[in-house]
């Protein structure tokens, strides 16, 4: 017979109740969405410095030179070009159309649209993969 002094210890390897092992890994994920989520705000930095630079650094090679190229031919051609005589080249496009008295809001409505639909397709792709 055996008496309940024969039983094996229990050890603290041996199994656990579903509540302890979720405990266990809560911190875990929670780190790793927060690291996922402080690695996305340099994208939505650059993309409203130079629409498509945000694409380029979530390597989203395509959609990046796309939207470059689009908001390239919105400043050249579908504004009149008081945008580029106004502020310099390096200077993103919001600093300029702050600039009210030299700048009129149909010279930005263009490059500014394109710049607005970047950062929003950039968002939404990036929900749409996590």
């Amino acid at each position: 017979m055996a008496t309940s002094d024969s039983a094996p210890p229990r050890t603290e390897t041996g199994p656990r109740s579903v509540s302890e092992a979720l405990r266990s890994t809560r911190p875990a994920t929670t780190v790793v969405r927060l690291v996922v989520y402080l690695k996305r705000w340099p994208a939505y930095l650059l993309a409203v410095c130079w629409p498509g630079t945000g694409h380029l650094y979530r390597r989203q090679w395509a959609r990046g030179c796309s939207w470059a190229a689009l908001y390239g031919t919105a400043l050249l051609f579908l504004s009149s070009g008081t945008i580029l005589a106004a502020g310099s080249v390096t200077e993103p496009l919001l600093v300029t159309a702050l600039r009210f008295e030299t700048v009129a809001f149909v010279d930005v409505a263009m490059p500014l649209t394109v710049l607005v639909c970047s950062v929003l397709d950039l968002f939404t792709r990036d929900m749409l993969d996590n």
